[in-house]
């Protein structure tokens, strides 16, 4: 098998047995660029110990990687990349269980932190009751105000009214319906939804 870096990828082939040559070797289904699964071989996605083979600058060299590189061209995932999985998705519901554990008010808490590290600044007071939303926030750089309803539980229904709701006042550009704790399955969004200018997110 021939491999090489071309651009940000790895190309690989394999020559026809059958056919040997010393300058010209046929090959078996051409040049290709991703595994035998179709997944691309992008260079940011593999190992550094295979890709500082890039830096020789001659023609051919010994790949000390090679078993690692027959593996991504096989489609065969790394035994730490499966836990890394495992790990990551052990974490994801252990976040989960704990966020149903969370007072309301905590969870609202929690939102605004969230919010507020992504670059939305809340202009209204935390906390307290108010019949449409939870949260007004502004985002100075893409010059939007989103409305943000949370949630501890909430069914498609309490979605779908809000939704309403939020289309008559047209007041927001953003409208985030935040729940933890969704009560049957959520219906899929078959039109996107506007209030002015922006895109309604859920």
């Amino acid at each position: 098998m021939w491999w090489t870096f071309t651009e940000r990828e790895v190309t690989w082939v394999k020559p026809d047995p059958t056919c040997p040559g010393e300058r010209f070797r046929k090959a078996i289904a051409g040049w290709r660029n991703t595994d035998i699964n179709g997944t691309p071989l992008k260079i940011n996605s593999l190992s550094t110990k295979l890709t500082k083979v890039a830096s020789y600058r001659r023609t051919i060299c010994a790949v000390k990687a090679r078993d690692y590189l027959l593996r991504r061209i096989n489609g065969i995932e790394e035994l730490i990349v499966a836990k890394a999985s495992q790990a990551r998705t052990a974490l994801l519901e252990v976040t989960i269980e704990a966020l149903q554990l969370l007072h309301w008010a905590d969870f609202e808490t929690l939102v605004d932190i969230i919010f507020a590290r992504s670059g939305w600044n809340r202009i209204s007071v935390l906390g307290g009751t108010k019949k449409l939303v939870d949260l007004e926030l502004e985002h100075a750089v893409i010059n939007e105000r989103a409305a943000v309803q949370v949630k501890s539980s909430a069914s498609q229904k309490t979605l779908d009214a809000y939704f309403r709701r939020m289309d008559a006042t047209e007041q927001f550009d953003r409208f985030f319906f935040i729940c933890h704790s969704p009560k049957g399955r959520r219906a899929p969004l078959t039109t996107a939804l506007t209030f002015k200018s922006g895109p309604v997110a859920s």
